[in-house]
């Protein structure tokens, strides 16, 4: 499997928008919906191109060269100048180029996206050394795997970032390509595949995205008379921003038709209560049938776990005999009873749907963290993986809220009040409950309790009183 924050604000929905300048979708055609810069099909011969699914799929190509006599393959020409335009556009010297894409066949050097110019120029695949060119390559012939490259003219060293894998053939992947030369060249390339980042490294010296003639903008087809792409491509989106890794993650989770999602779902614990919330802090639903929390250090409480399974969260109603949505497996969340310990929680959804978490929604798990394993106030270890409907598992954001450790807050509220006194006199003696740590409470009294009105926070001499006659109080219980 593949590894793989509220509400937005109308401002931040225009930012995220801006971004991005082209968008093909490939459901009828390959019309750009953002920037109207239509693409065009080629496609000599008997067609081997066609719009099925939702996307363009070739995977009808025969391997045909890139070369000015292709008679039989299909590709798509884009107009020229859109991706010099985007990276002298939005942040200067930034790019992004996303797709959602499958291979039928790898080839080597067989390009998905190819952007620049050939040494014949316009319409020509004759070769790249003397041009400058940016190319997405689902299986590169050296390594075998994907790359994403930048060439510079004459310079025979170019700047890429290779995967560990070659493109699959049975499953979509979704591929983000960052250039940015914003701070000055030769600037960065990086790449992220299924949201993962695969790694970055410097341009091919002397490239100049802001200069780039690009004149040949394909998808399918190479500068370099290699084979034309064979397989399916989804969606293909250009920016004009540098993306960030979240983003990267979140687009991957959330697929080619969610745009801007603006989220994913996340883990909130409270390091002073142990409360745990799943979130998902998109602006679009998402279906899991897989959840786990783990935790090395072994903080976890299954004792304090509200498992989606005992939530009978999103359960429906199967063809077993009951008549209760969530009575038999496969109708729920079903928790892994002998798996889960204190290392992880673990339950599924075997329902064949998923279970649909709502648009910024948020879900109870209960206390399930352990604040004494690390101390109350101090973040954790915990680590969140969720499955999509469909296999593929994401390795997703915790985020720690609450306050450091409060000197006198027994209970781990957050707060020094007097429930932390009542817990003081019931285990005084016990370890951490003495005279020392009373005298703790009482020079922290109110902290971390902005909510409460000064009027409510007794006088010193008040206080002082309650402090003598807890200290008489819990004498007087434990002689007994």
């Amino acid at each position: 499997m593949l590894l793989l924050t509220g509400a937005m604000s109308a401002a931040s929905l225009q930012e995220a928008g801006a971004a991005i300048t082209n968008r093909y979708s490939f459901t009828t055609d390959a019309n750009d919906s953002i920037g109207g810069a239509n693409g065009t099909v080629i496609d000599a011969g008997v067609p081997t191109g066609v719009f099925a699914g939702g996307q363009f799929d070739m995977s009808a190509n025969t391997g045909q060269g890139s070369n000015s006599g292709i008679s039989e393959d299909a590709y798509v020409d884009f107009p020229n100048g859109i991706i010099s335009a985007a990276a002298n556009g939005g942040t200067p010297g930034q790019l992004t180029i996303e797709t959602w894409a499958t291979s039928s066949t790898n080839r080597g050097w067989a390009a998905l996206f190819s952007a620049g110019t050939s040494n014949g120029g316009e319409g020509v695949s004759d070769g790249g050394n003397a041009a400058d060119y940016i190319q997405i390559i689902p299986q590169n012939g050296a390594t075998n795997v994907i790359r994403t490259t930048t060439h510079t003219k004459n310079v025979g060293t170019e700047g890429f970032v290779d995967f560990n894998v070659p493109m699959s053939t049975t499953d979509q992947t979704h591929l983000v390509t960052v250039y940015d030369q914003s701070g000055g060249l030769p600037g960065t390339i990086t790449l992220y595949v299924n949201g993962k980042l695969a790694g970055t490294n410097p341009m091919a010296a002397g490239f100049n995205l802001s200069t780039l003639v690009d004149n040949n903008i394909w998808l399918g087809r190479s500068q370099w008379p290699d084979s034309i792409f064979d397989g399916k491509i989804n969606e293909l989106r250009v920016y004009n921003t540098a993306m960030t890794a979240t983003d990267a993650l979140s687009h991957a989770v959330f697929g080619p038709d969610v745009l801007n999602p603006g989220g994913n779902v996340v883990l909130e614990v409270n390091k002073n209560t142990g409360a745990v919330t799943l979130k998902n802090t998109a602006s679009a639903p998402l279906a899991i049938d897989f959840l786990r929390i783990s935790s090395v250090g072994g903080a976890l409480s299954t004792a304090n776990w509200n498992s989606l399974d005992t939530q009978n969260f999103g359960a429906v109603d199967g063809p077993d005999a009951g008549s209760v949505a969530g009575d038999s497996a496969g109708e729920g969340w079903d928790k892994a009873t002998a798996g889960s310990n204190a290392n992880q929680l673990v339950e599924q959804f075997l329902g064949a749907a998923g279970s649909t978490l709502a648009a910024n929604s948020s879900i109870s798990l209960g206390n399930a963290f352990n604040t004494s394993i690390f101390g109350s106030g101090v973040d954790g270890d915990l680590v969140l993986e969720f499955g999509l409907n469909g296999g593929a598992l994401i390795t997703s954001t915790v985020s720690y809220v609450g306050v450091a450790g409060l000197p006198g807050d027994f209970n781990n509220s957050g707060k020094v009040d007097g429930a932390d006194f009542l817990l003081w006199q019931r285990n005084f003696g016990q370890p951490g409950y003495d005279a020392a740590s009373l005298a703790t409470w009482k020079a922290n009294f109110g902290a971390g309790a902005a909510e409460v009105a000064a009027a409510a926070v007794p006088e010193p001499a008040a206080l002082g009183l309650i402090v003598m006659a807890g200290i008489a109080l819990a004498a007087t219980r434990r002689q007994r």
